[in-house]
């Protein structure tokens, strides 16, 4: 009844009013407009902000009118200055912050360019298809995801995630080889590169260009334990890793399956697949909680297209549970797998058995 629509209403309209609020923080982000009002320390006028940013001073009125009304900026009317609270400026502006939210804004707008192809391939049931990683790429996510990822990767996974990954520390205090799979711009192997100078790491993903930037990242190091390379995780040499590492890319893959089977034939005898996935669960019942609608909208319109539109199985992230992940490793012949802990957003599994001399 009218109660029903009033309730839908007020609710589409608060959801209307924060994907503006993050288009409009999107400008200020792609402009440095944040970091114009960090680096001041204090309050400024218009025409400061336009002086210092080589700005229009007409858009600088409107983008500081709406970042006020959403929060992100303060405004002094009685000087009509403008600043940036400390808290925002920390989260928006700092690229070393574990908590640095500012990466949210590549990725939604890239999420959004992505809706024509979708719902292209969604119309088309008589093909498999979809949006290329390619795109995303071109559209920002990938910066924007690495920009959201590595200053919490670089926080807390050597000091954090690691130990709850059964002998991890260990044995890369004492030395091994590992390989990082899909390590997009190289964020995770870099970490562990630094922290465990007595192991050798090697950082493989498909797309050129965050190799290229894996790279150039690499090239400002002093390490000699790292390198990086381009290919197709199923071209894994085999019995060449003591462990295998991954941040979130199993359930964008085109054929998970055969990834799996790749790591465990990488893998030496005794070796592990140390895994870091979503935290989800198994199925929409079980999805309950607030940050479920985020994973299915993103799979939508990132993850399991990437894989469809290489004609792939399309797992997608909204429903990659601990279930599922199981289901998927047996069949690719690991013998064991657990759940060995978690952070915010992902579940840690440990993936072991059938390695090395033993996989077939």
């Amino acid at each position: 009844g009218r109660e029903a629509i009033g309730a839908f209403q007020m609710k589409f309209l608060g959801m209307v009013q924060n994907s503006v609020a993050i288009a409009a923080a999107g400008v200020a982000d792609r402009t440095g407009l944040f970091r114009v009002m960090a680096e001041a320390n204090g309050p400024l006028t218009i025409e400061e902000i336009s002086v210092r940013g080589k700005y229009h001073p007409r858009y600088v009125r409107e983008i500081c009118g709406a970042l006020v009304c959403f929060e992100f900026l303060q405004h002094d009317s009685s000087k009509n200055t403008f600043v940036l609270p400390e808290a925002q400026a920390k989260c928006l502006t700092d690229p070393t912050f574990a908590l640095s939210v500012a990466g949210w804004l590549q990725m939604i707008p890239a999420l959004y360019q992505g809706i024509e192809g979708v719902s292209k391939a969604m119309q088309t049931p008589g093909s498999t298809t979809g949006v290329p990683f390619s795109d995303f790429v071109k559209w920002g996510f990938a910066e924007g995801m690495a920009r959201l990822n590595d200053p919490g990767i670089q926080a807390a996974y050597v000091r954090k995630w690691l130990p709850q990954f059964p002998g991890a520390v260990e044995k890369l205090t004492e030395g091994v080889h590992v390989a990082d799979l899909g390590c997009g711009r190289g964020g995770l192997t870099i970490t562990l590169a630094s922290a465990f100078p007595k192991s050798t790491f090697v950082g493989v993903d498909l797309d050129q260009d965050s190799i290229a930037k894996a790279t150039a990242t690499l090239q400002h190091t002093s390490l000699t334990n790292v390198t990086f390379t381009c290919k197709d995780l199923g071209e894994l040499p085999p019995g060449s890793a003591d462990l295998v590492v991954n941040h979130d890319c199993i359930h964008d893959l085109k054929d998970p399956i055969g990834a799996l089977r790749a790591v465990r034939r990488a893998l030496r005898p005794g070796g592990a697949f140390l895994s870091m996935e979503p935290m989800v669960a198994d199925s929409l019942e079980e999805n309950t909680s607030p940050g479920a609608g985020l994973s299915y909208g993103i799979s939508l319109l990132h993850c399991m297209t990437v894989s469809l539109a290489q004609g792939g199985m399309g797992l997608g992230a909204g429903s990659f549970g601990p279930k599922t992940y199981e289901g998927i490793a047996r069949e690719a012949g690991f013998t064991e797998f657990q759940k060995v802990g978690s952070n915010m957003v992902n579940h840690f599994y440990e993936l072991k058995g059938n390695t090395g001399a033993a996989a077939m």
